[in-house]
């Protein structure tokens, strides 16, 4: 249950009170209306009056109320998906960042795939909203991978990539190199949602 909102309650309260004191303004005297049952049949009007104004603040109350529950829920709810996907994709982003590690040379014949994306990564592309601060990371790291996926000669398979010259090597390096940054950033915003102490 949310506590109380005092500066609410105060507000709600002074305009009671203003309400009152512009009714005495007026002309509007309890105490007379009372003891003088001549004046008896004002008494209704005046409780309609202040009913209706009290309906009025009450209903604007409960509204504001509302609303600012609902937002609070919608935070709550997105640190909650945001920490679900953490848990689901964390082991993942730990194994691409050290499959991404740049090598001194490579195999010309085999080809190489560091920068493919991780198969559950890859299932959970059109998710990665839902990561919060994290998602922008992941995103950049994706593209990276595409991104080295374009980098020298395509094999069969479509997946690896044969590096010909030293500048496919150099590029193909640079894009892993961009992967891991990315990757790092990620398991960064994961830890923090996961109250995880930091990397060192």
């Amino acid at each position: 249950m949310r506590p109380i909102n005092w500066k609410t309650v105060r507000w709600l309260g002074a305009s009671i009170v203003a309400g009152v004191g512009l009714s005495y303004a007026m002309g509007f005297d309890p105490v007379r209306i009372y003891v003088d049952k001549d004046a008896g049949q004002v008494w209704p009007a005046w409780v309609q009056a202040f009913g209706s104004i009290g309906a009025i603040l009450a209903a604007a109350f409960i509204a504001r109320w509302q609303r600012r529950a609902e937002i609070f829920q919608k935070q709550e709810d997105d640190l909650a998906n945001a920490r679900s996907m953490a848990a689901l994709l964390y082991k993942d982003f730990v194994r691409w960042k050290e499959k991404a590690t740049p090598r001194e040379t490579y195999n010309p014949l085999f080809g190489v795939d560091s920068h493919a994306i991780p198969q559950p990564i890859y299932e959970c592309i059109r998710d990665l909203h839902v990561m919060g601060p994290a998602s922008g990371p992941a995103t950049k790291a994706i593209g990276f991978s595409l991104k080295a996926r374009e980098i020298g000669v395509a094999g069969t398979d479509g997946t690896k990539r044969f590096l010909r010259s030293k500048e496919d090597h150099a590029h193909y390096s640079e894009a892993l190199r961009q992967i891991q940054a990315s990757c790092s950033e990620v398991i960064g915003e994961f830890d923090k949602l996961l109250g995880l102490q930091p990397r060192l």
